[in-house]
Formats: C-alpha cells, structure tokens, sequence
C-alpha cells in the first residue's frame, strides 16, 4: 500500500494550481518558513505554514481573521500579507521573500551591532510601529526572529500572530507544548495576561535594542516567570560596562522605555527612536583645532551614518549656548546666505540650484548654525522663467545685509563624465574671504560632497570656545541618483510658479524612492497648488503628507515642524497648525516658508483662533518684512484690499505683483482681476474678454477675485467662458462656477429652468443638492427644491443606501439632502426612517464619524421642528465635533458647511451670538468664499458687528450680502431689503 501523503504533500497538492514550493527556508517552534513559487505573479515569495497542532488549536477561522490585519496595513518597514489560507488542516500565510536576514541571524553571527546600524534599525522599526499604532494595531512579539534585514532597511514581519495566538484555546495551545510569546521580549503586562497597547511593543523594542548592543536581553533566567520577577524588581543592567564607549545616556533611554509601569515609558515607538539617536554621540566636546584634527584623522565613514543625496547636521548643546542663540534669533540674524553655484560641463544642468538647495538643507536645523531662507534671496536673481542668476560678490554682500546674514557662500558645479565636483567659497560679511572648501565625488554620490560641505561649514563657523557634540549626521533624502534629480528639478519649477510642471518632477522622484521624505513634503505643497489653481476639492492630499509623516524622523526640526503643521493643515486645525509654524519661527524668524504658512492659516482657520481681516493683513505683512517682493503674500493682501475697499493697499500689493512676477497662474490671474476693477466700464469687457482665454488656473483666480469683490463683473467673465468660440473645458468650469454663483445670488428659478431644460444634466444631482441646502440656508425655493428632493430620493432610496455606497457617487450626500429637507419642512416620520438608515451605514476609515455626524444634524433639525433648541443645539454640536474636518474648500451642496451654518443658527438664536460669531466667518471672507452662505453668514455678521458697535465692520459684512443679493430673484427679495435698510443705517451713523 502507498504511504499516506504528509501534511505538506497535501499542502502542495491543494494549492498547486497557485503555487510551487520549492524548499524549507527555516523551521521553528511554531512554523515553517517555505520559498514558493507564485505561479499567477511569476514571483518568488515566502509561505509561513503553522504546524498542524497548532492550527488545531488556533482554529482557521480565527486565525485567518487576525492574520488580516497586516493586509490593512501599507508602510515600507513592514512586510505586508499576500495571501492566506487553510487547506488540509493546515493554516499558512504568503509574504514577499526578502533577501536578506532575520536580525536573529545578525546577531548570531556578530553578537553586539555598531550604535549607528542599531539606531537605523530602531528608527524604522519605530516608524513602522508608529504608524501600526496610529492604526490601533499593536504586534504584540517584537523579536529579533521578526525583524527582517534587506537592501531596502529593517521589514518588521507577523503582524497579527501573535494576537490570534492570545485568542486561541489556552488549554490546547499547552497541550502542543508551544508557549505564547517570547519571555524574554514581552512586556510585563502582556507576560501576566493583562491588556497590551502600544507601550507593550516600545518595551519589546527597547529589548530588541538592549540585545542589539548589549549582546543579550535586559531580563534573563531560567523560566518565562524568573524573566517576569527579575523585570518587575530588577534594575535595568547598564551597558556602559558592557560597551565602555556607549554614551551613558543611552542607558537612561533604555531605562526609560524598560519600566514596568507603562505609563511611564515613551509615547510612542518614533519618540523611543528619536531618543536614542539624540544620545548615541556621547559626550565629547572639544576646540575647534581639535575637531579639524579629529576630521583629519578619522575616516568620513565614521563620522556619517550613512550616505543619502544630501544630509543634516545636528547638534546637542547645552543651555548656555542655547541662550545667546534665542537673542540672535529674537533679532532675526542669521549665520549663512547660499546664493546659487555656477555651473559647468554636459551634466550640470539644474545643479546650480540644486546643489546649494541640498547644502542648505544639510545645514538646516544645525542648532547654533542659522542658515537664511533662499526663498526670498533667490527670488530676487530670478526673471520671470529664467534661471537663477548667479550674484557677483558684491550683490551677494549686499543682499546678505539685507538679510541680516554675516557670511555668504558662492560656489561652483562642475558634471561630466559621471564626476561631480562642487566648490565653494565662504566670505565674511566685509567681503574677506574665510576659506574655500571643494569636493569631488561619483555623480550617484553627489550627496557625500554636499555633506563634506556642510561639516566643513560648521567647523569654519563655529566661533565658540568648544564645539557642540560631535554632530550627528543622518540622511535626509535618497541614494537614488535619478530620484534626486527629480526633487531638484521640481524645487526649481515650483520656485517660479510652474506648480503642474513641479507636481510631475517629484512624482517620479516619490516614485524612485518612497522613503524620500523631503520629495513628499514637496509633493503636497505642489500637489495643494495645483488643485488650488484649478479651483479642485483638496482631494489626494492626505496620503502624502502621511507618506511625509512616517518618513519625518529623517528631517531635519524645522523641515518636521512643516509636515506636521502641513498634515494640521489638512485635518483643518488652523491652532495646531499655526502653533507649529510658530515653533519653527522660534527656530529661524526669518524662516519664509514658516510666515507663509503661518499667514496662510491665519487667511484661512483664523476663525478656529479668534482671528480676523486686520490679522490676516498683520500676517501678510509679517511675510512682507521678511520678503517685500513675495508674490504670494502681496497677492493675498490685493485680494482682501479689494473686498474690503481699500484702494491704497490694492494699488501698492498689484504694483508690486506687477514688478516681480506676472508669469504664475495665481499672481497674473490676481493682476487681471485688479485690472478689471480698477478699469473703465468701456475698458472692462476687453479685459475680461482677454482673461477668459488664459489657461484655466488663471481663470480660476480671476473668478474667485470678481466674485469675492464684484458679483456682477464675476457674472460678465462667466458670460465670456460660456461663449460657444470657448474651449469645451473652459464652457464647462464656466458652466459649474455660474451655477454656483446664480445659487449665491438667489437667482435659483435660473437654475431650476436650466435643469428642467436638461442644460446642466451633467451635474444635475450635485445641482439638486444645492436646491435643497439653499432651501435650508433660508435663500432657495421650495418648489425647485421639492422637485430635487424627488429625483434625490430615488437616486439615493432608504431601504438600499448601504448597497449602493460603492456604486453611485457621492449617493450618501443626496440621501443627507432628502432627509434634511424633510426633517426641516416636510414629513419627519420620512426624516426619522433616513436618520435610522444613516445609523445602519458602515463608518468605514474616515477620520471622522462621518455616520454619526449626518445621523446627529437629523436630530438636531428635527429638535428645532418642534422647538426644543436645548436639544438642537446639543445634536448640532455633537454633528459639527464628530465631522472633525472643517474645510475652507467644499461646496455649499456640502453636508458639512450645512451643519456648520445650521448649529450658528441656532446658537444665535438662543443669544449665543459670541459663539455663533466664529462660524459665521468660517463661511465668509476673509476666510472663505462658499456661495449663498457667504451671503447669509455675512449679513450676520453685519448684525453681530453692528450691535457690538463695529460699524466698520458691519459696513464690509453687509455690503458683501447685498453685493450677491441686489443681483438675485425671489428668494432673496427680503434679505436685500434688510441689507440694504442694514448698510444705509450703518453710514447714516458712521456720517
């Protein structure tokens, strides 16, 4: 009789048809570890196969549900899952195969790893936890065994195991002999069964470290419970004796993220990281004469950590240095001014700008080196698309004192034949040279010369007594030489304006290498640009400032403060963002980036903070006094001069646009509308003309400046884009933006003819949505929107919505839109039916409890219904707190700026009007410009500022409501009235 087929010849047998195995890459206590053959993706991959007993006792199910975990979670420093299974009894996983070793192996092999390979190791190990976490993953067996080391870095494997293993049968899993977890790894919490979050895998981590330079875990013995007593009674034992060149402080680190008490552990895996790499340099101090020598004498290999495309220095220095350096700062000096290189030979081409565009960001965050921002330097050396000019001695000394800088630096890059050399010159502010300084290097290791620049840098500048700790060089970007070229390439488009061009050139660079930190940053600031120049949703933003996010333990301070303040930016908390703009101010005050930032926050969340227009203009005049040739800050100041009437301002901010810049979309579309408005009535129409045939970004800004400033002159441009002559992609934004506009006014019965008349079919369900919520913002009309409600209703019915989430766009929108126009006018029986359907939805992975939120503003219109506004404005608030996500860039057919409006509403009429005032200007300018609410809110406004006896203010609020409304019909007959009644008493008293 033929032998029984094994349990792995049934294994390969079953999935044959799939995949190959080929042989045994490891065995252990729980697994074995197979290199397969993946027939349908012609790859090779690695299947991880339980051992019979122990599927057994996990049970498939189980087992297959947690194992899933890692298919939800996408980070390059963990292994992600392909497959999954169970066939014969056995249960098994696919992963990719990585070349390379486990850290198990390593340290088999070496026993104790070098400090900076264990730093590197912990960095994206932290990174990849961190981001687990954010996810409410934890691992739960942190081991050297699933630590995986490949070219790319350390792959973090087995997520989910370890928790399917803590839900099995705890009886059967003991009768397979197999013990949960790794004693000497685990946390005390987990070893004694209580519940293990995020801390519990810092702590295993913090073992993995210990083992990576100790040679062995903190916590040895003989049982799982002599590890168990020895990590709740036992010091941590110092390394120092172990490894007498450790710096003492990595003790107190791992001390740190070693206690048995949780809570007092690090935050998160990224900070334990951070930490680490902060104390890893030790103590050493010396003169300067002495660092030249220790220069000299030690290879370039031992002072880096590795070679990227360009490094940053930093620096760990004490309180009595960091205090001379706050005065400094206070007085916005700076130590640096790079000016562009000269180029020379067949591959220099861009590396003029590039080169001293990567030395500042090696120097960037060097505490105690301050390195001017180029952006308002440079701008000066640029006309219109041109390259860079390169300044001559004297110009660069004597921007250099406008900058308040006291040295500069000029240099030279020579590329060809697959050789880079790099010179530069350091000259003191009187114009004497302080040294030259040169390197020559491989193209592909152009980042080594840049780096040997910024220590050669530091070490010629550095004026104390004794140097800061030895510095710590990290790299900050790319070892991908195309990669590199890309983000260079971009810089220099997105420095002239040419933001479309700039968001394709570091897309390939993203796409060369994911881990390149500074390209994503750049990526969201071009990628916001360009949906802002073509008046797009911010949609596509969050997954690359995430991307910036996981990778910004590689940036420099001041580069981590803008990714966060730029990921703030997009959950729209304009207080968290503007206070991490202002820590990278503490930094450098003459950080341009940062005041942009800062002022743009204050132009848009002002109202999160208590801002106003006079901030907003205090803002922008703050990036003036650093840069008085910025286009985008004099841009801004035209736009709000214009809706607020104020001439002089309008007229210096376009003549300065004028000077410097009319080539980008924003500036030459901000100067057409200037021009427009400032024009003769018999002028006007040529302009406009002439405007509506520019590139669509241009557009784009002209309309939003006309209808911010003048209605009727945004209707005439509208009236132009529509013109049969027009490109089709120019009728159909003119299309769309004079629907929107035809709403704000009040001129709904125009809508509703072109809709009936099947004029706007293509949009016709987001048209519907605006019938409805300007029914509810007080300026629709009943009949149009009653009509919406029935093609809504059966484009989005009740009793299927969950089944058609995936399959009609946006279908959750229009069913909010019927169940709010019944909840407010119609049947609330019909109401309550939508608002339990909403309560059936899936939240799905939304930030925001977007379910809760629509379910809550049903609640709340339906408590206003029958007059319980305690009630209503409880429901109101818990549907505004649960959106999170208050965006200046939405339209008005939105449910959110409907709840927004809706709970100010409310709370006005329950006297509240100090808290309803915020969300009032959330929906009006100077913060945001979002159709018939900016009309309604703005009269608002004009009430609250007039009864506060802001007749100013009042005057601006009133004269933008009745701007829209002395164009609109019907539904707005009564507000212009009283905006007008409004205005007029308001100048009667003003005199």
């Amino acid at each position: 009789m033929p032998e029984p087929a094994s349990p792995l010849d049934r294994l390969k047998a079953a999935l044959a048809h799939r995949y190959v195995i080929e042989r045994e890459l490891g065995s252990g206590g729980m697994a074995s570890v197979y290199l397969v053959d993946d027939l349908k993706y012609q790859r090779k991959v690695a299947m991880k196969v339980l051992r019979p007993e122990l599927g057994v006792a996990v049970g498939a199910e189980r087992f297959l549900r947690e194992i899933q975990i890692a298919a939800r979670l996408s980070h390059p420093h963990i292994l992600p899952l392909l497959d999954s299974g169970e066939t014969g009894r056995l249960l098994y996983y696919v992963m990719p195969y990585v070349e390379g070793e486990s850290l198990r192996e390593r340290l088999n092999r070496e026993k104790q790893l070098p400090v900076e390979d264990t730093v590197q190791i912990t960095r994206e190990i932290g990174d990849a936890l961190s981001y687990a976490h954010s996810r409410g993953v934890v691992h739960r067996d942190i081991k050297p065994e699933n630590i995986l080391l490949s070219p790319g870095g350390a792959i973090l494997a087995d997520f989910g195991v370890a928790r399917a293993l803590d839900a099995a049968d705890t009886s059967a899993l003991t009768a397979t002999g197999i013990a949960i977890g790794t004693p000497a790894y685990m946390s005390p919490e987990q070893a004694t069964g209580l519940p293990a979050d995020a801390r519990s895998d810092i702590y295993s981590l913090a073992c993995v470290v210990y083992e990576m330079l100790g040679g062995e875990p903190p916590h040895t013995g003989p049982t799982p419970k002599a590890i168990l007593a020895r990590q709740l009674t036992s010091e941590v034992r110092p390394l120092a004796p172990i490894r007498p060149k450790l710096s003492p402080k990595i003790d107190d680190v791992l001390r740190r993220a070693l206690d048995p008490t949780p809570a007092d552990r690090y935050s998160s895996a990224v900070a334990f990281a951070e930490a680490l790499a902060a104390r890893k340099s030790g103590r050493l101090r010396a003169s300067v004469e002495h660092m030249r020598g220790l220069r000299r004498r030690v290879p370039l290999a031992h002072v880096l950590i590795g070679v990227g495309a360009f490094l940053v220095i930093a620096v760990i220095i004490g309180l009595a240095v960091l205090r001379p350096l706050a005065v400094r700062a206070s007085e916005g000096s700076a130590d640096l001014l790079v000016f562009p290189f000269r180029e020379s030979g067949t591959e220099a081409s861009a590396l003029g700008e590039g080169v001293p565009d990567l030395l500042i960001a090696a120097l960037d965050g060097t505490v105690g080196i301050r390195v001017a921002d180029p952006g308002s330097a440079w701008r000066r050396l640029r006309s219109g698309n041109d390259p860079l000019r390169v300044p001559e001695l004297d110009e660069a000394l004597a921007l250099a004192e406008g900058m308040l800088a006291s040295r500069v630096v000029l240099g030279s890059v020579t590329a060809a034949g697959g050789r880079v050399v790099v010179s530069a010159r350091l000259y003191e502010r009187d114009g004497s040279l302080r040294t030259t300084l040169r390197s020559s290097v491989a193209a592909e290791s152009l980042g080594t010369a840049i780096n040997r620049l910024a220590l050669d840098i530091v070490v010629a500048v550095w004026e104390r007594d004794s140097l800061p700790t030895v510095p710590m060089i990290e790299a900050l970007a790319t070892d991908d030489i195309e990669a590199m070229k890309a983000y260079l390439l971009a810089r220099s488009l997105s420095y002239r304006g040419r933001y479309a061009e700039a968001e394709e050139a570091i897309g390939r660079a993203v796409q060369l290498d994911s881990t390149f930190a500074l390209a994503h940053l750049e990526q969201f600031k071009s990628r916001s640009w360009v949906l802002f120049q073509n008046a797009q949703p911010y949609t596509g933003l969050r997954e690359i400032i995430d991307r910036a996010m996981r990778h910004r333990g590689r940036l420099s301070v001041r580069n981590r403060l803008l990714v966060e303040a730029y990921r703030a930016l997009d959950d729209t908390d304009g207080s968290s963002a503007a206070s991490l703009f202002g820590r990278a101010l503490e930094i450098d005050s003459l950080d341009l980036e940062a005041r942009r930032g800062l002022a743009y926050t204050t132009l848009v969340y002002g109202w999160q903070m208590g801002k106003g227009a006079d901030d907003v203009v205090a803002a922008y005049q703050r990036v003036l006094a650093v840069d008085s040739l910025d286009p985008l800050a004099n841009v801004s100041l035209a736009r709000l001069a214009a809706w607020r009437g104020d001439d002089d301002l309008l007229d210096r901010s376009i003549a300065r646009i004028a000077a410097i810049d009319t080539t980008s979309a924003y500036a030459a579309g901000t100067v057409g509308a200037a021009r427009v408005l400032d024009a003769s009535d018999s002028a006007q129409d040529g302009l406009l003309r002439s405007l509506a045939s520019q590139p669509i970004p241009v557009v784009t800004t002209v309309l939003r400046d006309l209808r911010t400033a003048r209605p009727d002159l945004a209707e005439r441009f509208l009236a132009e884009l529509l013109v049969d002559t027009m490109p089709v992609f120019h009728q159909r934004v003119g299309l769309g933006a004079r629907t929107q506009l035809w709403f704000a006014e009040g001129r709904v019965a125009e809508n509703d003819s072109l809709v009936r008349g099947g004029q706007l079919e293509v949009i016709r369900s987001a048209v519907n949505g605006f019938f409805v919520t300007s029914l509810l913002a007080g300026v629709g009309d009943s009949a149009a929107a009653s009509r919406a409600v029935g093609e809504l209703t059966a484009y989005a019915p009740a009793d299927s919505l969950g089944d058609l989430l995936n399959s009609r766009a946006r279908v959750w929108e229009s069913a909010w839109a019927v169940a709010a126009y019944h909840a407010t006018f119609g049947d609330t029986t019909v109401a309550s039916q939508w608002r339990r359907a909403f309560g059936a939805l899936p939240q799905g992975t939304t930030p925001w409890d977007w379910t809760g939120s629509l379910a809550a503003d049903i609640d709340a219109r339906l408590a206003v219904r029958r007059g319980d506004l305690t009630s209503a404005e409880q429901s109101a608030r818990t549907a505004f707190d649960l959106w999170t996500i208050h965006s200046s860039n939405v339209l008005a057919s939105h449910p959110e700026p409907a709840m927004r409006f809706h709970l100010a509403e409310i709370l006005r009429t329950r006297g509240k009007s100090e808290e309803a005032a915020p969300l009032y200007r959330s929906l009006a300018p100077p913060h945001n410009w979002i159709g018939f609410y900016t009309a309604r809110a703005s009269f608002e406004l004009g009430v609250i500022a007039e009864g506060e006896g802001d007749l100013r203010n009042a005057t601006y609020r009133y004269g933008t409501a009745l701007a829209l409304w002395d164009l609109g019909g019907s539904p707005v007959v009564e507000w212009r009235r009283r905006a007008r009644e409004a205005l007029q008493r308001v100048i009667d008293e003003i005199g």
